[in-house]
């Protein structure tokens, strides 16, 4: 039977009426209705979706949502911490008066106040200030002023009194829970800064039993290069074990650990992360078996070396032979596309004078190619696409292998900051006059939005 997703912040009342209402359709008894709207959504049984769903109900946080408050203490702590709002903007502050950065255990530890925290250490695992979260959450995700040692020996002061290392929420009740871990890191899609000692205190969390398979860290710091969080995460055990605490809570609702990797060697091939592919493969990833997921339909039954060559990343394609991955030759039209993305306009040129369709076929296929050109950062590319006949205004993602029509080459450029490439999309005859689909703002619009006068005088 296929499933489908559960709503957003599901709950059992909303079920339970869902279940009747499929019982008067169906005719069937309730308790077949409830079995069988269990299986749709994924769930062999009933009760193992209500037993989910109330942990889903209990762990569900909505950080972002949470209303400026006349209680100092709580207002301080909301604006210091990671809350993963449209507008989250949260910069590392500086440690308020005394009075302030110790007025409860939880603005204790988010301030990182050792002495403080040793005299409400009986207070280590209550729940509150504005988030409900317990004190190791705030330590974790506030981005306050401290030393090393203060957050150190906050954190391990915490833990030794009770803390759990795996603490964590469901954000809007979505199942990758965010961790203390998560906090620590930082990132994700607003770019949010990381702890200031975000690898002295999530080593602490580690050595006390943290789980390394945190998905939520795993996806935020997908977005940026580096590989420092990935090898302590992989000195700890990351891509082994059941998956810890969260995966039994929420079962399938949390990929295992080694689909999590194999998730991550996906858009670090995409995205051209050399050191982090490199790390990867030396660490065991699966480079063999096709991708299936097809939420990522460009790269769906095709290995990672297969996704590689179609990216247009050479390099890449030969680390991963160097680590043992077997290089199979592509689809005709698979290899037009990725000569086209790595910029070699001739070779692509000599397969369309053998088959006169190729072009077609491609663009059929990847219409927006272009936006995946430009987020290359390729001139060549870019280039090599253009002239062969693809729309340079067509709308795509550039962030996924999928064809969602998001933005233009043009708005792609200018997220990335890329002047030289803005500048080529203009001269070969990009609109700049055309909105996005999401935000409904042209490319100069974008240029404001991300405060780059450089690109913004560059655009109508």
């Amino acid at each position: 039977m296929s499933t489908i997703s559960l709503p957003e912040r599901p709950n059992t009342d909303q079920l339970r009426n869902q279940a009747r209402e499929l019982q008067k359709s169906t005719g069937v008894k309730l308790t077949q209705a409830q079995t069988n709207l269990a299986r749709s959504y994924g769930f062999p049984s009933w009760p193992k979706l209500i037993k989910h769903v109330e942990l889903v109900t209990q762990f569900t946080r909505t950080p972002d949502t949470v209303q400026p408050s006349s209680d100092p203490a709580d207002e301080f702590l909301r604006t210091v911490c990671l809350a993963y709002g449209h507008n989250d903007d949260t910069r590392i502050a500086t440690r308020p008066a005394d009075d302030l950065a110790t007025a409860n255990v939880w603005t204790a530890a988010a301030t990182g106040s050792y002495e403080a925290l040793m005299q409400m250490r009986g207070e280590a695992t209550r729940v509150g200030g504005p988030f409900d979260w317990e004190p190791l959450m705030y330590l974790c995700y506030a981005r306050v002023e401290m030393a090393e040692f203060q957050a150190v020996a906050s954190a391990r002061l915490l833990l030794n009194a009770g803390a759990d290392p795996n603490a964590g929420y469901l954000w809007h009740g979505l199942p990758s829970p965010f961790t203390a871990l998560t906090g620590v890191f930082g990132n994700g899609e607003g770019s949010q800064p990381p702890h200031p000692h975000a690898l002295a205190l999530a080593r602490v969390l580690l050595e006390r039993g943290a789980d390394p398979n945190d998905a939520q860290t795993l996806y935020n710091r997908q977005f940026e290069p580096g590989v420092e969080h990935l090898e302590l995460l992989f000195e700890f055990g990351l891509g082994q074990g059941d998956g810890g605490p969260w995966k039994e809570k929420l079962t399938a609702a949390l990929d295992a650990p080694a689909e999590m990797l194999r998730q991550q060697l996906r858009w670090a091939i995409h995205h051209d992360m050399r050191d982090r592919v490199r790390l990867l493969a030396e660490n065991g990833v699966d480079m063999t078996t096709p991708y299936d997921d097809p939420r990522f339909g460009h790269c769906l039954g095709r290995t990672p070396a297969q996704w590689a060559a179609l990216c247009g990343n050479g390099v890449i394609g030969r680390t991963l032979a160097l680590h043992g991955a077997t290089v199979e030759p592509l689809a005709p039209v698979d290899e037009f596309i990725g000569l086209l993305m790595a910029g070699d306009a001739s070779a692509a040129s000599r397969i369309e004078a053998i088959d006169a369709d190729i072009v077609r076929d491609a663009q059929h296929e990847r219409p927006s190619l272009i936006v995946q050109a430009a987020a290359t950062k390729r001139m060549s590319a870019v280039r090599s696409v253009f002239m062969h006949g693809f729309d340079i205004n067509a709308l795509g993602r550039a962030d996924s292998p999928c064809e969602q029509p998001w933005q233009t080459a043009l708005h792609t450029a200018v997220e990335r900051g890329d002047a030289e490439m803005v500048q080529l999309l203009l001269e070969l005859g990009a609109d700049p006059s055309i909105t996005d689909a999401r935000f409904n703002a042209t490319p100069r619009g974008w240029a404001e939005h991300f405060g780059n006068d450089r690109i913004a005088a560059l655009l109508p």
